[in-house]
């Protein structure tokens, strides 16, 4: 049963340490949209007829891409749109929000990959719409400038879709003092590189130096995400129910980069019942 749980709207944060400053230029923080599926299967279907109807209202849509396992259902959601119903990505540009530094294009656990794997060989994207940055690059802070500037020349991010970590990081957004606007390289944070990589973990004991691979990434930056139009947020599972409820309720703070998202106006989280078990409603 699809739920609208949280109604759109905004509020006035102010900092308890500012309240009494009236110089200070107080943000704007809105609530989002929260839609409560029954589980997995659900929420990517609810997900496929959003991103679906989008890309139909508006066929030369541009899009931010997550990776990771929470949006396989949507990209299959999407490919049996394009087979058996006529969607059509052929005007559609897409940007990837990460990949690792340093690694072959067409290395197994790189992103490159999983895209043609879970999407863009099953549809009808031309090659050259659809971008990621490119791991070989042998100047990154060059990289970085090219695919913040690609982002800019295509007219901006129309729809962000976004995967949730659990630590709260959004792309390689990782938690810690400071957050950085821009696309650039991030050092994952260990608890990031165990999950993305449950197979090499037993062996980290004996060979420490397997740490070191897939050790940095570049992402897109929380300010790239929030210049996007739209926000759809994907997540599932109770291991996010936590820092779920911390992003939507809890202070803004760098040390959970998801809470960035009550500063954009337009942000909806699709959720099952186990990662929105903190959430409150009346059917």
């Amino acid at each position: 049963m699809e739920i609208t749980v949280v109604p759109r709207g905004s509020y006035t944060l102010l900092p308890c340490s500012q309240a009494r400053d009236e110089t200070v230029e107080r943000p704007t923080v809105h609530v989002p949209e929260i839609l409560l599926e029954a589980d997995y299967n659900a929420m990517s279907l609810r997900a496929g007829d959003i991103v679906g109807e989008a890309i139909r209202h508006n066929p030369s849509i541009v899009l931010a891409l997550p990776t990771g396992t929470t949006p396989i259902g949507l990209y299959a959601d999407l490919v049996r749109r394009h087979r058996d119903e006529g969607l059509s990505l052929s005007a559609v540009t897409t940007f990837n929000l990460d990949e690792y530094v340093g690694i072959a294009v067409d290395d197994p656990d790189g992103y490159h990959g999983f895209m043609r794997s879970h999407l863009f060989d099953h549809v009808d994207i031309p090659e050259g719409a659809w971008h990621l940055p490119n791991p070989q690059a042998t100047d990154a802070g060059a990289e970085v400038r090219r695919y913040e500037g690609l982002i800019d020349a295509s007219g901006g991010i129309d729809l962000a879709i976004l995967g949730v970590g659990a630590n709260g990081h959004l792309a390689f957004n990782e938690p810690g003092d400071t957050l950085t606007g821009p696309t650039h390289v991030a050092a994952l944070a260990d608890d990031t590189w165990l999950r993305n990589f449950p197979s090499l973990a037993p062996r980290l004991k004996d060979e420490p130096e397997l740490r070191a691979r897939y050790s940095t990434a570049y992402t897109v930056g929380i300010g790239t995400i929030l210049r996007a139009r739209k926000i759809l947020v994907l997540a599932s599972g109770m291991a996010k129910a936590s820092i779920l409820a911390s992003a939507v309720r809890g202070a803004i703070t760098p040390r959970n980069p998801a809470s960035f998202l009550q500063l954009h106006p337009d942000v909806t989280f699709i959720l099952d019942e186990a990662a929105g078990s903190w959430v409150h409603y009346t059917a």
